[in-house]
């Protein structure tokens, strides 16, 4: 995208912003959320470096060789604080930069930044710098002149949007990270370091991610749990939990309670919230049921028990699950929209041989399902099997569904598991950093396989294990953002990452 960058005092005024990152204005109309802008400089003498050939680093002076002709080193610019949100696009990102010194031959300089979510501080450690990842994108720059004192458009790096992009993509990134910039390069280029209360100065311009206005943020686990008007349950539980009309804001502190109420003969769900009065402000924080029906049941004969449905319940105008676990149950969480905008969070869960479906979201109402491991599933995700909804949206973000098959009547051998989407549901949805694995081939309805719902695909990884023989093309016209692989270290390793984590 072409953009004429302004000084920043003048690029605040046309954006109607101050200087250094507050929203520019909506136009009337527009299709798109608006761009903003956002600028730091580097704010410790400690945050731009200098690494000579020999290995050795300095973290003081009042300048920094940007190149150095005799010899080969490298410079290392950190940024703190970079308010900008996971998911948004990066439209062009600059450094400017006060020259120093007065240089007029030829340099040429190669600039990448560090490939880690949160880039930290430069330390005296021999080569400290030159021994850091870099991103796979770089930019290169060939300065023109420059005279002692200058500080404009001369002393601009080329548009580093590409790098700043590669470092926001990473699934690990949040708003407040830190980002360093590496410069290598040849010739002769000085500019003022921070020490010499000149500091150089990062500028970025990105739209943030869209957030549809029924998803807007939840309160947080420690935020929930802070409340007064939390109930705190522990202990071996053989009964249902219910409770059908919580208060608004309630929170449920289950963290230590195990609940062994999913048995044969038990026609209820397990933990249930809200099935009498939907409340507000609804929390879950923790809660790990055991299933104890036989794991040689077939899906049909969980299914002859009546309600055998989520191991957690909610019906509720909104509510958020975290740290939910669960093994060997028939749903992991079923969630019913008894209110227009009902909207969901599932964050944080575990889910380990789930006999249908991971999310059972029949009546589709806007789901945010985050951070979460099913692993050992029939089914992926259910939308509007019962009623569609065309305004909800199912984002789903930093999460591993791992199929496994398991005893089923219907499949060849008895032995089978399904696929992601179970239909298509009316609305749309928000996939970010996904991992789906399908060990074998799904038991039937092959072409279904071929099911994407509408939306935004963003790094979503599909992992074909041995088992599966069908060609690629039953996955049809694949959305972009969306590959395919056969290589089952994928899988493995994203599981183990999350169970690390977790």
């Amino acid at each position: 995208m072409f953009r004429v960058r302004l000084m920043p005092q003048l690029l605040a005024l046309a954006l109607g912003v101050g200087a250094f990152g507050l929203p520019a204005p909506i136009v009337a109309g527009a299709a798109e959320p608006p761009t903003r802008s956002f600028a730091t400089a580097i704010s410790s003498g400690n945050d731009d470096a200098e690494e000579s050939a020999s290995g050795s680093v300095s973290l003081t002076g009042g300048s920094l060789e940007l190149v150095r002709a005799a010899t080969n080193q490298t410079v290392g610019l950190r940024f703190t604080g970079i308010a900008i949100p996971p998911g948004s696009i990066v439209h062009d990102a600059w450094v400017s930069f006060t020259a120093a010194k007065t240089s007029a031959k030829p340099a040429s300089l190669v600039i990448r930044a560090e490939a880690v979510d949160d880039a930290a501080a430069f330390t005296k450690q021999r080569r400290n710098l030159s021994t850091r990842s870099a991103t796979t994108a770089s930019v290169t720059w060939a300065p023109a002149s420059w005279r002692r004192g200058e500080t404009g458009l001369g002393q601009w790096t080329p548009d580093l949007a590409p790098l700043v992009q590669e470092v926001v993509d990473r699934p690990g990134w949040a708003e407040g990270h830190a980002l360093a910039l590496l410069v290598t390069g040849s010739g002769v280029r000085v500019a003022a370091a921070a020490d010499a209360g000149r500091a150089p100065t990062l500028h970025i311009e990105y739209t943030p991610p869209t957030t549809p206005a029924d998803q807007s943020e939840f309160v947080s686990a420690a935020e929930a749990l802070a409340r007064p008007s939390t109930i705190v349950l522990d202990g071996a539980r053989t009964t249902q939990l219910r409770d059908g009309a919580p208060g608004p804001d309630t929170t449920y502190d289950l963290r230590s309670m195990v609940s062994l109420a999913y048995s044969a003969g038990i026609t209820q769900y397990p933990v249930t919230f809200g099935s009498t009065t939907p409340p507000t402000g609804f929390v879950v924080v923790g809660g790990d049921v055991r299933g104890q029906n036989p794991v040689g049941w077939t899906w049909q004969d969980w299914e002859a028990q009546n309600k055998t449905g989520g191991a957690f319940y909610v019906s509720a105008a909104d509510a958020a699950l975290y740290g939910g676990r669960a093994d060997n149950v028939f749903d992991f969480v079923k969630v019913q929209r008894r209110v227009p905008a009902a909207r969901y969070l599932v964050e944080g869960c575990y889910g380990r041989y789930v006999r249908d479906d991971a999310v059972e979201n029949d009546e589709e109402a806007s789901i945010t399902v985050r951070d979460c491991l099913f692993d050992g599933i029939s089914m992926g995700i259910s939308i509007a099997q019962e009623v569609g909804n065309p305004d909800a949206v199912t984002r789903v973000e930093d999460s591993i569904f791992v199929f496994e098959a398991m005893p089923n009547a219907t499949a060849a051998d008895g032995m089978g598991h399904g696929r992601l989407f179970k239909q298509l549901g009316a609305g749309t949805v928000d996939f970010r950093n996904v991992t789906v694995c399908y060990p074998e081939d799904p038991m039937s309805s092959h072409d279904k396989l071929g099911l994407w719902m509408p939306g935004r695909y963003d790094d979503v990884t599909i992992v074909l294990g041995p088992g599966f023989t069908l060609g690629e093309d039953r996955f049809g016209a694949v959305p972009p953002g969306v590959t395919i692989t056969r290589d089952w270290a994928v899988c493995d390793a994203a599981r183990a990452d999350w169970l690390a984590r977790h």
